[in-house]
């Protein structure tokens, strides 16, 4: 983990994540972005959270998710 960090293994994928985390307007974490159209921002309660998994489909009906 050391040598990645010392050769900036990641250091372009870090900043592809911050570049979109400030095109979205996200300031602060956590901060989830689900199905790539909901946030939810900060510390929620679980049925805010159910909430968003429903409106982005991924507790609709049972199929396979894709891996990240």
């Amino acid at each position: 983990m050391l040598a990645a960090l010392n050769e900036g293994r990641y250091s372009a994928a870090v900043n592809d994540d911050i570049a979109a985390a400030k095109q979205l307007g996200i300031t602060g974490v956590p901060f989830f972005v689900i199905a790539g159209r909901y946030g939810v921002s900060g510390a929620q309660s679980p049925d805010v959270f159910v909430d968003a998994l429903k409106k982005g489909e991924l507790l609709s009906a049972p199929r396979r998710l894709s891996p990240l």
